[in-house]
């Protein structure tokens, strides 16, 4: 039906179509940073400046040289031109730019959720692993892979250590290849002059493969799943002497790994030495840095480390003791025959793996058993340390240790200060450093049963001084280890001063323990779970995100002996 709209209405319809069509000279939404808007055609449309019409690769960025013109190269962070396969990202916010080139890697960039690869070229790997504080965050590279990391065979590896030779082989493991090193009749780095080399970790042997050897790691007992998986008579091997460097110089040592649910057993035969009996050793010790093997512990001993040297604050050349080997498993019934169980004063097995056992086998040290809320005495240890009583489990269904203590260790209401470096307690016999989450220094506080002070709002008769709160080291749960909160401000008969009045109330404290950790965590905090094993990390493109198979197997196996006791402490 045919309507007049009059002067107004054509002036209004005038006016929308102007509008429309100066609309339709620009792109709407915006173009982003790396694309200009082409508006001579029909519709606006965002083009890419570089590398039309894909853009540039992740790992670049574009540079502008017109205003509808550009080029690809890689990322300029702060003035630096980033190397291949770097980006620039903060680790420590998540944003980008920084001021900083890293690579990617998969564990800590994500997109929607999921874990994208890092950024680094084919057989490279990222340096950069999970960080656990900002001080922890430096630029990452990417780099050649090392020693039991998967590899592409045109790439090859980096150097191992000590003039070490790594070749990516998949010689030893047939759908796995990997760095390993070369061992015996070997050419040096400038494929001069062959010369013998050793295999310096332990728990590794010389492994001949056609014409070639690799380090690999030696097996008394082959990897197996499921009950029953050894025999009696491969069962009978463990804690008795097996073939390292030479014939029965070594230790048949039960181990497992834990995978998805499925535990893997083995027997690793694990180089032993000539140190006296529950005597000094050194805990780093290998078979270049001991060729005598004069500082590692003798068959069906293990050196667990103590303090450090006198000369420097690391793990570096730190002091260890010999420590009996035992099965760890409750009751120890069945057990290999003989049945490996502790002698002498050092009557109390515990269990340094984590790992639940199928064949009901559990690596284990002996200890001197004590009784954490009595009043007897730790003797001194091997090495010359005074010991103090320490718990083994949080459930306090077993009893409690006895524990290496610093040369001046704390008192009941005094500071302390925690050491990540020394695994011995800062604090006297029966205390724990209870350090506030970000504080330098902590207070000395005792343990307490949960089970008898079952409100941790209110005094514990058990405590000192009575009027302290009982705080479960895991919180909600019952039946748990706790320790005793001493109120701030406390001072502690014949001393000048307690935990400043200052500090957060007692609701804020997170608790936190001296660097030989509530037994079971790693060094320093009561909040993680028990880790058994010495651990490390890794980038995506390492040799632990292999798919699950027999040499990735081995290679945690590798990590979970790996100073295993260092961890416990």
């Amino acid at each position: 039906m045919y309507r007049k709209i009059g002067l107004q209405g054509l002036l209004a319809l005038a006016l929308a179509v102007s509008s429309s069509r100066a609309m339709a000279a620009d792109c709407d939404p915006q173009c982003a940073a790396d694309q200009y808007c082409e508006t001579t055609g029909v519709q606006p449309l965002c083009l890419e400046l570089c590398n039309a019409p894909n853009g540039c690769k992740a790992t670049e960025t574009c540079v502008h040289d017109t205003a509808t013109t550009g080029h690809c190269a890689p990322p300029t962070c702060g003035g630096v031109e980033c190397e291949e396969g770097q980006v620039c990202h903060n680790f420590g916010t998540e944003e980008t730019p920084d001021e900083k080139c890293s690579c990617i890697p998969a564990d800590t960039f994500e997109v929607g959720g999921v874990l994208q690869p890092d950024s680094c070229p084919a057989g490279y790997i990222c340096s950069m692993g999970p960080v656990e504080s900002q001080e922890d965050i430096v630029p990452s590279v990417c780099r050649k892979p090392g020693e039991w990391e998967d590899c592409v065979k045109t790439v090859g590896c980096a150097d191992g250590e000590d003039g070490a030779i790594l070749e990516c082989t998949s010689d030893i493991y047939p759908g796995s290849t990997l760095c390993l090193q070369r061992c015996g009749q070997n050419a040096d780095a400038s494929g001069a002059t062959p010369h013998t080399e050793k295999c310096a970790d332990p728990a590794l042997a010389c492994r001949a493969v056609g014409s070639k050897a690799f380090c690999t790691y030696n097996f008394c007992i082959d990897m197996c799943q499921g009950a029953g998986c050894f025999t009696d008579a491969q069962r009978a091997k463990l804690f008795q002497p097996c073939t390292g460097a030479g014939l029965n110089d070594s230790t048949c040592q039960p181990g497992a790994i834990e995978d998805s649910g499925t535990v893997y057993e083995y027997g690793l035969c694990v180089q032993a030495g000539h140190a006296t009996s529950r005597g000094k050793c050194n805990p780093d010790a290998t078979r270049l840095s001991d060729p005598t093997f004069a500082t590692m512990c003798p068959i069906n001993e293990a050196c667990m480390g103590v303090h450090p040297t006198t000369t420097n604050d690391s793990w570096t050349g730190q002091v260890g003791e010999c420590l009996q080997m035992c099965n760890a498993y409750p009751g120890a019934n069945p057990a290999p025959s003989p049945v490996a169980n502790c002698t002498g004063s050092a009557n109390y097995c515990m269990d340094v793996t984590g790992v639940p056992s199928i064949q009901k086998t559990i690596l284990g040290f002996c200890l001197n058993k004590c009784d954490l809320f009595g009043t007897d005495t730790c003797p001194d240890n091997n090495v010359g340390d005074k010991q103090g009583c320490w718990p083994d489990d949080r459930t306090l269904t077993d009893p409690g240790y006895c524990h290496a203590l610093v040369s001046n260790p704390g008192k009941l209401g005094e500071s302390c200060s925690s050491n990540e470096n020394d695994p011995r307690s800062v604090c006297g016999d029966r205390l724990v450093c209870r350090q506030p989450s970000g504080a330098s220094t902590g207070v000395c506080s005792g343990w307490c049963d949960t089970n008898t002070c079952s409100d941790p709002t209110q005094g514990c008769s058990s405590c000192l001084p009575p009027t302290a709160a009982c705080k479960p080291v895991l919180d909600g749960a019952s039946d748990l280890l706790g320790i005793c909160e001493v109120p701030f401000g406390y001072v502690a008969p014949g001393l000048d001063a307690g935990i400043p009045e200052s500090s957060p109330d007692a609701a804020a404290v997170v608790v936190r323990v001296d660097a030989g950790g509530v037994p079971g965590d790693d060094a320093g905090t009561s909040e993680a779970t028990p880790s058994p094993s010495s651990g490390g990390c890794s980038c995506s493109t390492s040799a632990s995100d292999l798919p699950m198979g027999f040499a990735t197997l081995l290679i945690a196996a590798g990590l979970l002996l790996g100073r295993v006791a260092r961890r416990r402490t």
